[in-house]
């Protein structure tokens, strides 16, 4: 035996090996770093155009005027206001129910065939198009309920039941991540299942289900299919005053402009979207400082 393994050192084979075995991770790490450096100048290309057409269209008279059929006095203070009062109804629905749901399925819930259904429709369900919630809205709340047309209230109602599904995925892994030994060190001091579950476990998975929560958020804030199918394309000109009045969203708005035959539009449309990705950029760096504060390693 100790024959052969000295022949495998002697005669160059394991230096083949070893040759190769190296070869295969200096590729692995270019296919990679080929594949971070893809999304960086995708995502470097969309900012310098963005920039270049539409920098010269961002100033106080564009951040503080509504809509307007004319180029000039165009502005988008009404869709940015109806965003944020969209995803106050969006964050006020998705985020409590989600997190119960992910508690009440991880912790709470017993296993048979009927929580293997339900934990397989919610997986489905994220992965859902868009334009289907729409359908969805429109079908619920406004021909059924005969809530208010193109409200932001509405609009938050149909981004929660898309964006729940995410946040119960995302909440459960981060309860899984919390290590059996808390719990057993708890209810080993006495402490009951619901003490359990809310004075320890949630607490510890909450930065990851904020993480996830965020990110989910930053998806509905992007998103236009679902808010086109319930009527928020109309013409607002008035910012809304609350969340039952009619409104328009970032999305949409740089979608109706990006419409428009009138070449000043381009301009618009492009300040526009750097005002979107701003907020999205602040949503996203909001998500990593808050995993990085309150991430503990195990």
């Amino acid at each position: 035996m100790s024959s052969v393994i000295q022949s495998r050192w002697t005669d160059g084979s394991m230096h083949k090996h070893l040759k190769g075995r190296y070869a295969a991770e200096r590729r692995f790490r270019a296919f990679g770093f080929l594949a971070v450096a893809l999304s960086v100048a995708f995502l470097a290309f969309l900012l310098v155009t963005m920039l270049a057409k539409g920098v010269g269209g961002l100033d106080m008279a564009f951040l503080t005027g509504s809509d307007s059929t004319e180029a000039e006095r165009a502005g988008v203070w009404g869709a940015l206001k109806g965003s944020f009062l969209t995803i106050v109804v969006t964050m006020a629905l998705a985020f409590p129910i989600g997190v119960l749901a992910a508690l009440y399925l991880e912790e709470f819930a017993p296993r048979n065939r009927w929580t293997d259904l339900i934990e397989v429709s919610i997986n489905n369900l994220a992965a859902v198009p868009s334009i289907i919630f729409g359908l969805l809205g429109l079908a619920v709340f406004l021909n059924f309920m005969h809530l208010p047309r193109s409200a932001p209230l509405v609009g938050g109602l149909t981004l929660a039941l898309m964006t729940m599904p995410v946040i119960v995925i995302a909440g459960r892994n981060a309860i899984q991540a919390v290590p059996p030994s808390i719990r057993d060190a708890a209810l080993g001091v006495g402490a009951s299942k619901m003490q359990v579950v809310f004075h320890h476990v949630l607490p510890l998975a909450l930065p990851g289900v904020l993480t996830g929560t965020i990110i989910g958020m930053a998806r509905a804030l992007g998103e236009t299919a679902p808010l086109l199918m319930i009527g928020m394309r109309a013409f607002i000109v008035t910012p809304p005053q609350g969340f039952t009045e009619p409104a328009s969203v970032l999305p949409v708005q740089i979608f109706l402009w990006s419409d428009e035959v009138d070449g000043a539009f381009v301009e618009k449309t492009s300040a526009a979207i750097i005002v979107l990705l701003l907020f999205m950029l602040a949503m996203n760096g909001l998500a990593i400082f808050l995993r990085n504060k309150f991430e503990r390693r195990w």
